[in-house]
């Protein structure tokens, strides 16, 4: 019997195939060389991804650069001495004794003239509800970083240098927008024009902002840069036990969780609403038309 070279030589071609197949599939696949460069970029990018949806963004006010001026990077990063952070502290004191003494006064000069609620026309209430709206909005956003502020606070308390100037910095920025809005609310309310309304409106609003006027006069101020990009949030309340945490923690996370109560259930819904109440139920007493 004679053998076909043929098929021994495609028969030799199929062993050497499957040879060759097999002495490749033991070969290990080459790692991809990944230099510091791309290594530090994929770091960059899988920190961005994981913190997503949790980061902190502040205001350019002069409440949250003396707030970020407490956390060490910030400390290290702009050299910051004690004597700037603390005088930082300092301006933000009179930047607040301003804002309660001029709503104080301006309420005081209303309040001493026989002031009282009035009832006025439609057209004067609509023009107060409008107000208030806009007033509310306004401030709205000063009230929501303060509790910002100090949820972070909470949560991060190993990141700042000092737990007790933060916190009030944040007061500070919450209590001098509420009473400012509650004291324009009234005086609004007892006003039975629709100039009056308007001018009032008007004239606290921009003490309101005073932070603001402060902050964007500041020729130089290094810290600032750090308001640009949000903050990382690293911890998450829901993955702090409330027993892991220390005094001063357990305490600012207590006065958030109150503050953030009254803010979800009246304040951020119900605020405007206050012009209904000095209207109708406090006052209620409608002008005399002149003889």
């Amino acid at each position: 019997m004679k053998l076909d070279p043929s098929a021994l030589e495609g028969d030799q071609l199929i062993q050497d195939g499957v040879g060759d197949g097999e002495a490749a599939a033991e070969v290990p696949p080459e790692e991809p060389q990944i230099n510091g460069d791309q290594q530090a970029l994929l770091d960059q990018v899988i920190e961005t991804l994981q913190g997503a949806g949790d980061k902190l963004k502040l205001s350019e006010d002069f409440y949250a650069i003396t707030y970020v001026s407490y956390m060490l990077e910030n400390q290290a990063k702009y050299s910051l001495t004690k004597d700037a952070i603390h005088q930082n502290f300092t301006n933000s004191l009179y930047i607040f004794g301003f804002q309660t003494v001029l709503s104080f006064l301006v309420g005081l000069q209303f309040f001493s003239q026989d002031f009282s609620f009035t009832l006025g026309d439609f057209p004067i209430f609509i023009t107060r509800y409008v107000c208030a709206i806009l007033l509310h909005l306004q401030l709205l956003n000063e009230i929501k970083q303060s509790l910002d502020m100090q949820k972070y606070l909470a949560n991060h308390t190993e990141q700042f240098s000092s737990r007790l100037a933060p916190y009030l910095i944040a007061l500070m920025q919450l209590f001098g927008a509420l009473f400012t809005e509650v004291i324009n609310l009234c005086l609004i309310c007892g006003q039975s024009s629709i100039m009056d309304v308007i001018i009032n409106f008007i004239a606290l609003g921009a003490i309101s902002q005073i932070d603001d006027f402060y902050a964007n006069s500041l020729s130089y101020c290094p810290v600032k840069e750090a308001l640009e990009n949000p903050i990382v949030v690293k911890n998450r309340s829901r993955d702090i036990s409330f027993r892991d945490r220390n005094a001063k923690s357990k305490a600012i996370r207590l006065l958030y969780r109150f503050f953030r109560i009254l803010y979800a259930s009246a304040y951020f819904y119900f605020m405007p609403f206050i012009t209904l109440i000095f209207t109708y139920l406090v006052g209620g007493t409608a002008d005399q038309p002149e003889a």
